[in-house]
């Protein structure tokens, strides 16, 4: 195994591990709503076990786990791929299936129904309010003396409190070293993208509605901006370096505004296509803004080869 080989593969299983972790912290994997506890599973003397959701959790990682395996050791696929999924899902229920009290179990269902009904909301700031609520229960917030430029400092505590955005960059960088230097234009395209999606996240958690905040918030957006187009092109090396920069910067920026900025649903109408299929055109509009920036990191991947 080459020395390269060995580093994607450290690297491959660190983003899944911390995939593990962050998907245990906002979705536990044992958990049950009060209400199948109460009118279900307690008049039967049962105690909360894995159920469909948690099992789906379970496959839809390990399926994540063999893409990762594929795309980290593509010269052994199928051995890459089982191997992946079968550690990604082992590592998942060693993490999640422990002994734990019932109040614990009722708990983490009221958790995982708050993080999964966000996807419904159809508003971006209640979404994003309940994912920081998923990932800071159990853990004492308290106010601390302000050293510095407040808006700096109350948005870096913000984005602390919202550690999992942070760990998400750590992934996704991750995830480039597993890939190796030369992933494919698609494999280019999504990672991009994946940083510009986490980029909204922190264009979005500097929001504070404040006067002279502005200055900050573009600091924060410029400093995530330079570290992934910078990342980028150091690992991926692209031959036109200029070409790749500005489409990468565009993507980033694009995704991270558009898609960070406060957004609501309203019109939930369904167009019929004529084969069979209805599309809800407001939802997938609000759960897809920013999408166009797929374009300029595909082209980033295309004219920087």
């Amino acid at each position: 195994m080459s020395g390269a080989s060995a580093v994607s593969i450290a690297a491959a299983v660190a983003a899944l591990l911390l995939v593990v972790f962050i998907a245990e912290r906002m979705l536990p994997l044992r958990a049950v709503e009060r209400d199948v506890w109460e009118w279900r599973l307690r008049p039967t003397g049962r105690f909360p076990d894995l159920d469909e959701f948690s099992r789906w959790q379970v496959g839809t990682l390990g399926v994540l786990g063999g893409l990762l395996g594929y795309g980290t050791v593509p010269s052994y696929a199928g051995v890459a791929v089982v191997v992946g999924a079968l550690l990604t899902m082992g590592v998942r229920l060693l993490v999640g299936v422990r002994r734990v009290r019932l109040p614990e179990v009722l708990d983490n269902g009221t958790t995982r129904v708050m993080f999964t009904m966000s996807s419904v909301l159809n508003d971006s700031e209640l979404s994003a309010n309940v994912y920081a609520a998923a990932w800071l229960r159990k853990t004492p917030v308290s106010a601390g003396r302000i050293r510095g430029p407040v808006p700096f400092v109350l948005m870096w505590r913000r984005l602390r409190r919202r550690f999992y955005i942070p760990l998400l960059f750590l992934v996704t960088a991750l995830v480039v070293v597993a890939l190796g230097p030369d992933p494919g234009l698609w494999a280019q395209t999504g990672l991009v993208v994946a940083w510009g999606v986490l980029s909204s996240a922190v264009w979005r958690a500097t929001r504070m509605g404040v006067r002279g905040e502005l200055p900050w918030r573009l600091a924060f957006l410029a400093a995530v901006t330079v570290v992934g187009t910078v990342g980028f092109a150091s690992f991926w090396r692209p031959d036109a370096l200029l070409l790749f920069i500005v489409p990468v910067v565009a993507a980033i920026l694009w995704c991270a505004v558009v898609r960070g900025r406060p957004r609501r649903n309203d019109n939930f109408e369904v167009t019929e296509t004529g084969m069979g299929v209805a599309v809800p055109l407001g939802t997938v509009s609000h759960l897809f803004s920013g999408t166009l920036a797929v374009i300029p990191a595909y082209l980033a991947a295309v004219l920087g080869s």
